[in-house]
């Protein structure tokens, strides 16, 4: 018998600089779609960026949904685990797999994650665009935990690119003058 999911319990990370809540709505509801709706619980914190965004969007979302349907926001400061080591060395280095599953650290993140009850994380990138370096270690305690997630710094640099290339098509687009006049046109031309 195949072990059924009762929901998504959805862990929500990423930068406190990241401004582009249209970004973040258009994600989550992508998200809550694929999933037919099937989103149970969203893990995020009350710091401001993607974090705020997320709140917001479930918040947001519950007003349309019934009540058996309605996401459950849960708070939740992973900072307690990460204030040790939130150093931008984390941010760059390639750590290797060996090292990050027999490092106290990461077995502890590991732990916490597994603990709520989280079965897919979204990490929302920092302002450059890449995740910073909480939101890193937290993508590593999900890869621990064998919990898929979503990097959104790859699909945030598409949305970008695509936003660019329909701003340049609208500048390049011929301008059509208008002729000056009274403002009236006669729709019958051989009338006077």
């Amino acid at each position: 018998m195949k072990n059924k999911i009762d929901g998504v319990n959805l862990m929500v990370c990423g930068s406190q600089r990241f401004d582009d809540h249209e970004f973040v709505f258009s994600t989550l509801d992508s998200f809550h779609q694929q999933t037919r709706g099937n989103i149970r619980r969203v893990f995020t914190s009350k710091f401001s960026g993607a974090c705020e965004y997320a709140r917001d969007w479930t918040q947001r979302t519950n007003k349309i949904l019934v009540p058996s349907e309605k996401i459950e926001i849960v708070d939740y400061a992973f900072d307690m685990v990460l204030e040790q080591k939130n150093h931008s060395f984390y941010e760059d280095a390639e750590i290797p797999p060996f090292a990050i599953a027999n490092d106290p650290f990461f077995k502890k993140g590991q732990a916490e994650l597994m603990s709520k009850g989280v079965n897919f994380v979204i990490c929302f990138p920092n302002a450059e665009g890449k995740l910073g370096a909480s939101t890193a270690n937290i993508k590593r305690f999900a890869d621990l935990a064998d919990i898929p997630y979503f990097n959104c710094s790859e699909l945030l640099s598409l949305v970008n690119q695509h936003r660019d290339e329909v701003i340049n098509a609208k500048n390049e687009e011929p301008k059509v003058e208008k002729a000056q006049g009274a403002g009236f046109n006669n729709r019958h031309p051989n009338r006077r």
